[in-house]
């Protein structure tokens, strides 16, 4: 699967930032204008409160509107290129530990694959292969989202030629920030079960039919 046209745009970052601010804005605004009216209050407190939950309601079902579209792309372009692909695999965002954006914590979208001796992941733009054998280590690392207990990266260690390697993942699965969050334990006990797997029985042992996903799942 050679890199392609970047669906992970700029403006689909944007939108899954932005539009959680549409629904936060207005308790925002009406506790700011209770306390140029009024001054600190229990009241002010009250639209603390509710920007609070509203915000973490609008970032969980909004915050990732923007990877719908990357998605439903992306599984066409893998079953036109992978035809009849046996192989376990997962639609994720990724990015390496030098990876640093303001806008998203995701250098690319893509598919995560899980081949006999081989670790892949093939973004819109980004194609990164790891050898099992290389592979030292799977954890978990909290990330942008975490603190709203709303995502976190499944964290890839490996070593080549000496120097160390990582790779973050996340599943965008789910239409939902805490259904991708429920999903991060599953696919890693898939990866270090993978691990411990004979050669040649991936393959052999998974229903890996490919979800496009309904439409309009996790937005566009």
């Amino acid at each position: 699967m050679s890199p392609g046209k970047r669906r992970w745009t700029l403006f689909r970052q944007l939108i899954g930032s932005l539009v959680p601010l549409i629904f936060v804005a207005p308790p925002i605004g009406l506790g700011v204008q209770e306390v140029v009216a009024h001054g600190p209050s229990l009241k002010v407190l009250m639209w603390v409160g509710v920007t609070i939950v509203v915000g973490w309601f609008a970032v969980c079902l909004f915050g990732q509107v923007g990877s719908g579209g990357v998605r439903k792309a992306m599984a066409i372009r893998l079953q036109n290129e992978r035809p009849g692909d046996p192989f376990p695999k997962w639609f994720v965002g990724f990015a390496r530990p030098t990876h640093k954006s303001l806008i998203d914590h995701h250098e690319d979208l893509g598919w995560l694959i899980l081949e006999d001796e081989l670790l892949v992941v093939l973004g819109s733009i980004r194609r990164f292969e790891i050898p099992r054998r290389m592979v030292t280590g799977i954890k978990r690392e909290p990330n942008a989202h975490s603190i709203l207990g709303l995502g976190g990266w499944i964290k890839i260690e490996g070593e080549v030629g000496g120097e160390k390697i990582g790779l973050r993942l996340e599943p965008r699965i789910k239409p939902t920030l805490l259904g991708n969050r429920m999903k991060i334990g599953p696919i890693q006990r898939e990866i270090k079960s993978w691990l411990q797997q004979p050669e040649g029985t991936l393959a052999a042992n998974e229903d890996n039919s490919l979800d496009l996903g309904s439409p309009g799942s996790s937005g566009d």
